[in-house]
């Protein structure tokens, strides 16, 4: 047949194809762009993430300079960094790891795999504490007020790291999610077991620093108000974000109307 003959018995077809090959392409281009906004809202979140481990660490290292008492979970690293050569953010890595690899031991097989890039973070975590100790160290506060100042605002900076995380929704760090793994195990509420945890921390730090310092350090009451002011302190941040997002869908509905 001759190729006039061929093009007209096919034609259809091939301008089926033709619209075939437009609708591929479309739906191609459709799956890159939503693709890519899933990535980048994933990559945001990360970011919130890295920011609130920031916070978390200049927070503890700003307590830690209160000389008021460190932060329950911190108690324990800051005691050995004080007798040992290693620093304060490089115990607490340590620990940080040591917390994972029991989480990891207690879930066994049924450990989500997203949560292991938790060991992506203890490092980061680490040194976001040692920064905060640079950062912080002309601090030295003599007066019982200016401790007092000063451990209020760590609290509301650690606090800012804790709900920074929790609005990020991405990855537990180490300590809470042994907590809550315990939690789960025991069938005991998270706040329980969280009181008992830093309790014993506590305990373990005082018995430390009065083994090799003859004196309780780290651990004052400024370690009871810590605990207490940054669960106070994160509710309040979650009202404040609660109440801009209502403020905000208002804004869009009035204006839509």
């Amino acid at each position: 047949s001759s190729p006039t003959i061929w093009l007209l018995f096919h034609a259809p077809v091939l301008y089926n194809l033709k619209l075939s090959s437009r609708l591929i392409s479309q739906y191609i281009l459709l799956f890159i762009r939503v693709e890519a906004g899933v990535i980048i809202k994933i990559a945001f979140r990360y970011f919130i993430f890295t920011i609130g481990i920031l916070f978390m660490g200049l927070g503890i290292a700003l307590t830690a300079k209160s000389n008021l008492g460190t932060t329950p979970m911190s108690s324990f690293t800051y005691v050995l960094s004080l007798q040992f050569p290693l620093t304060f953010g490089q115990f607490t890595f340590l620990m940080s790891l040591l917390y994972f690899i029991i989480e990891v031991l207690l879930v066994g097989k049924d450990f989500p795999r997203e949560q292991y890039a938790q060991i992506l973070i203890i490092p980061i975590f680490g040194y976001f504490v040692d920064l905060g100790m640079y950062l912080f160290s002309a601090v030295n506060p003599d007066a019982y007020l200016a401790r007092v100042i000063t451990l209020l605002l760590a609290c509301l900076i650690l606090a800012m790291g804790v709900y920074l995380q929790v609005v990020a929704d991405v990855l537990i760090n180490p300590g809470e999610a042994l907590v809550k793994v315990i939690a789960e195990k025991t069938r005991v509420k998270f706040g329980n077991v969280k009181i008992m945890f830093d309790s014993t921390l506590a305990v373990i730090a005082i018995i430390t620093s009065l083994y090799y310092f003859s004196s309780i350090i780290g651990v004052r009451e400024g370690t009871v108000v810590s605990a207490i002011l940054v669960g106070y302190f994160t509710k309040v941040y979650d009202k404040i974000y609660r109440g801009l997002i209502r403020k905000k869908k208002r804004s869009v509905r009035s204006g839509s109307n």
